[in-house]
């Protein structure tokens, strides 16, 4: 490969949030990020200023895929239930590649915190974007939903999706932690 960022920076990032995903931010070095994407290190430093800088820029393409994979399914459902049922079921699909190597692997962004949140505080932001994005879509369905008379509207909206967003999330980050999809959609009711 040669020196220069390749003219498709996503396959760039993706590349990189694969290298740390896999190994963690303190057990890359700049020669591994050298070796596993063809950046020279000149390129690399010219164009992210150090190792931390390109890390963030991958922590931020890995958010914003996040973002992505959540709207596939929130967005244009049949229904708000629908739609929140689709949600927990991409939590469990593995046929997904992104979600199916978040459960293998735990989430990057609550592993990042983990690992450098003293040091770099800023790191969390992203993981927090990702977040307040879930609570948005979903405090959003159940609206609609309890609009439409599909959800029952004896719950607050944003309770409602605080509760959901933390049984997705939860088994995300820590593996003992399991809700099943069927009781919280009879929150619903």
């Amino acid at each position: 490969m040669d020196s220069q960022v390749p003219t498709q920076p996503v396959a760039l990032l993706d590349d990189v949030v694969e290298l740390f995903w896999q190994r963690g931010f303190h057990d890359v070095c700049v020669e591994d990020i050298v070796r596993h994407t063809g950046l020279n290190r000149h390129t690399l430093y010219g164009k992210f200023g150090s190792k931390l800088g390109l890390f963030r820029e991958a922590l931020d393409h890995y958010a914003v895929r996040n973002i992505q994979a959540f709207d596939e399914v929130l967005v244009d459902g049949p229904s708000a239930r629908a739609s929140l049922a689709a949600l927990l079921q991409l939590r469990d699909n593995d046929q997904h590649p992104f979600w199916s190597a978040v459960r293998t692997r735990g989430c990057l962004a609550a592993r990042t915190v983990d690992e450098l949140g003293r040091e770099h505080p800023e790191l969390k932001q992203p993981m927090d974007d990702v977040g307040r994005h879930l609570l948005t879509r979903v405090e959003e369905l159940l609206r609609r939903g309890q609009a439409e008379g599909e959800i029952n509207p004896r719950h607050s909206p944003p309770e409602l999706a605080a509760v959901f967003v933390a049984c997705f999330v939860a088994p995300l980050a820590w593996s003992g932690v399991r809700v099943q999809p069927e009781a919280l959609l009879a929150l619903l009711d």
